[in-house]
C-alpha cells in the first residue's frame, strides 16, 4: 500500500501531538513536588522504607514457628530487603537466622550454622527489635491517693 505525501503529514501531525501531550504530562510532574520530597515521604523519618503491611508466612516444612509478633517484624526486614533488590535473604530475629524468600515473602528455614556457608543469599536484614512495652503515665497534676494507690496495686 502506498500513502500520499498528505498521508506522511498526518502522521508528522500526530507524532507532534503526541510529543505535547507527553510534555504537558512531564512538566506536570516536574512542576509538582521535586522528587526528593516523594521519596522522603515514601521513607520513614530515619531513612526507613515505609512498611508495606504486606504479610510475611512461614513454609509448612520449614520448622519455623513465629508468633503474630515476629511475623510483623520480618515483615519490615522484608520490605527492606525488597526495596534493595533481594531476592534470597537472611533475617536475623531474636537470636536466630532465618532463610527469607524476598519475592514471595515466605520463610523457607532456619539458617544450618554448622556447615558454614550458605549460598544464594544476596542481602542479610535485622528485624526490628520488639518494641518495649512503655509504663503508663499519669498526668503531674492528678493528686487523687485513693487513685494514685489503685493503680500503683495493679502495676
Amino acid at each position: 500500500m502506498t500513502g500520499t505525501p498528505l498521508d506522511v503529514l498526518g502522521l508528522v501531525g500526530a507524532a507532534a501531538g503526541a510529543t505535547r501531550l507527553a510534555g504537558r504530562a512531564v512538566s506536570g510532574i516536574a512542576s509538582g513536588q521535586p522528587f526528593a520530597d516523594l521519596l522522603g515521604r515514601a521513607q520513614g523519618a530515619s531513612g526507613d522504607v515505609a512498611p508495606s503491611g504486606l504479610p510475611v508466612t512461614v513454609a509448612a516444612r520449614s520448622g519455623v514457628e513465629l508468633s503474630a509478633a515476629q511475623l510483623e517484624r520480618v515483615s519490615v526486614a522484608a520490605d527492606r530487603a525488597a526495596s534493595n533488590g533481594a531476592e534470597q535473604a537472611v533475617v536475623m530475629l531474636d537470636g536466630s537466622a532465618y532463610r527469607l524468600d524476598v519475592q514471595s515473602r515466605q520463610i523457607t528455614g532456619v539458617v544450618d550454622r554448622s556447615s558454614g556457608l550458605e549460598d544464594s543469599i544476596d542481602a542479610f536484614v535485622f528485624a526490628p527489635p520488639e518494641a518495649a512495652a512503655t509504663p503508663a503515665t499519669l498526668p503531674s497534676d492528678i493528686r487523687n491517693p485513693d487513685l494514685l494507690r489503685l493503680l500503683g496495686d495493679r502495676a
